[in-house]
């Protein structure tokens, strides 16, 4: 079991069927190995880390007591897969990826607030569209666990022969309870 499994209810990622925890100790208060063994040599549970001892590091993450390196493109395909198949079939369901804080600043248009950004998403003058995505890069962002996602493609609108070139960056920030939120949007048309 993870020595952090008060922590692990986390987002999963597709095709994993595991709850991701991304919060790890810090080297100096990782709980010291117990030397003892129990009579089948197996080693007791290391006792929980305080959350006072706990910093996010986006670099690593910890499944069910496994260590790995956490893939950020990963994280950030799946996050642009969900994003622009849920505008895509349902506008009004992007509403729980935003926060009062959140910043949509759409062709120079700033709206702030999750229900602005979505009065704006689901007042655009289109019913049906369809993203392709071309380019998806991401970065880790700040001691927060923040990442930063640019993403580049085509919007093509339902009835028109030419899909729209567009540019889109997102900040996303986590949450207390370990999954994100968009806390910057950015959205350009790419006009050649």
């Amino acid at each position: 079991m993870c020595v952090h499994a008060n922590l692990c209810d986390r987002m999963v990622l597709p095709g994993c069927d595991r709850k991701i925890c991304q919060f790890v100790a810090t080297p100096s208060s990782a709980p010291a190995p117990n030397k003892k063994k129990d009579k089948k040599h197996h080693s007791p549970s290391p006792a929980p880390v305080p959350a006072s001892k706990l910093v996010v590091l986006p670099q690593k993450i910890y499944c069910k007591g496994e260590t790995r390196k956490m893939d950020p493109d990963a994280v950030s395909k799946a996050f642009v897969e969900h994003y622009y198949s849920t505008f895509d079939t349902n506008r009004a369901g992007l509403a729980g990826l935003y926060h009062e804080a959140s910043m949509l600043t759409f062709e120079g248009q700033k709206f702030q607030g999750a229900q602005n950004i979505t009065n704006k998403i689901a007042a655009l003058p289109f019913q049906q569209c369809q993203h392709q995505i071309t380019t998806v890069d991401c970065q880790p962002s700040g001691p927060a666990g923040g990442m930063l996602v640019f993403v580049s493609g085509n919007l093509q609108l339902a009835g028109e022969h030419h899909a729209l070139k567009f540019s889109q960056m997102f900040h996303l920030m986590p949450t207390p309870q370990g999954s994100f939120y968009v806390l910057n949007d950015i959205f350009r048309l790419n006009y050649a």
